[in-house]
């Protein structure tokens, strides 16, 4: 009864005709469902009618995520743009932010290693210039070393407390990484070639190696019988390569971490190492936020975990 379709990877924006198009229809087709619409964007595109095209819809249902990770200088070692080696993505894109309505906004920001000592003074940042909201992501897909790790914590609690003194006062923290609560198995990717894929990891492939994950497509419809044999196989596949998932406390809610096991296995790394690497962050990010408590442990629902997961 109830969906979320969302607009994200890449950039949703660069085609505004499209996205407009697109939003209309599913806005005007939705009226008599509980439909959620979302759209993630590095705000490049985001000025003119096209900002003003989103913001007369943010609502409760139209929901704006913006990829901002702080100061300039964190925000541009994520964010390159295209061709222009030297440009900043900070200075295209902030012009843009600093126009929004910033309560009702959503801030996706990033970690990496060697960056966790600015976490605090990242988040800081942003809530001195308005936001409210943020969610905050370890990098998966790196290899943190050990000393890493506590800077993360350190950079992690100061985050933490930052968003503690603003309690009550709409301020909201999500330490959460993309492929948990189950994010993975509880929808499908419909990709700009009008195919649906099992989930959004597996357009790291090569086309031909993508079509494995190949569910239907937007005229014939959704095989949502492919759908279950398609992570019955992955997850069979994946035990096969370590088996320190299977019994995991932290199982219900992680899913494992399929798009992590589809990238090492197509960048021929290894996935034992990154997924001891994926834990490690995993754990810490729950002692952090304080969320796995004996009450949840002993629910075994993931969907009600995930959800406290995603609290503070």
């Amino acid at each position: 009864n109830e969906q979320t379709i969302t607009f994200t990877t890449s950039e949703p924006l660069l085609c505004p005709a499209v996205y407009r198009g697109t939003v209309d229809y599913i806005l005007k087709r939705a009226r008599s469902k509980k439909v959620t619409v979302v759209t993630t964007t590095n705000g490049v595109s985001l000025s003119g009618e096209l900002r003003d095209f989103i913001v007369e819809r943010i609502s409760d249902t139209f929901r704006l995520n913006i990829s901002l990770d702080g100061m300039q200088k964190s925000h541009d070692s994520h964010r390159k743009c295209a061709g222009q080696r030297t440009a900043s993505a900070f200075k295209l894109s902030w012009g843009h932010f600093s126009r929004l309505p910033k309560d009702k906004v959503r801030v996706i920001m990033t970690a990496s290693p060697g960056e966790s000592i600015d976490l605090k003074e990242d988040v800081d940042f942003i809530l001195r210039n308005g936001f409210r909201k943020v969610d905050l992501f370890p990098r998966m897909f790196f290899l943190w070393r050990k000393e890493d790790l506590p800077l993360l914590r350190s950079g992690l609690e100061g985050a933490v407390k930052s968003f503690n003194e603003q309690r009550g006062k709409g301020y909201d923290l999500r330490l959460l990484d993309r492929l948990w609560g189950g994010s993975c198995s509880a929808k499908v990717l419909l990709g700009s070639d009008g195919q649906f894929y099992l989930f959004e990891g597996v357009l790291a492939l090569p086309y031909a190696k993508r079509k494995r994950y190949v569910l239907g497509d937007s005229i014939q419809g959704l095989d949502l019988h492919r759908r279950l044999e398609a992570w019955a196989s992955l997850r069979a596949d994946m035990g096969r390569h370590c088996e320190r998932c299977c019994g995991c406390e932290h199982e219900r809610f992680c899913a494992y971490p399929a798009a992590l096991f589809v990238w090492c296995r197509q960048k021929r790394k290894d996935f034992k190492t990154y997924l001891a690497n994926f834990c490690s962050l995993a754990e810490m990010l729950i002692e952090v936020s304080g969320a796995v408590t004996p009450e949840i442990k002993n629910q075994g629902d993931s969907v009600k975990t995930a959800r406290c997961l995603r609290r503070f």
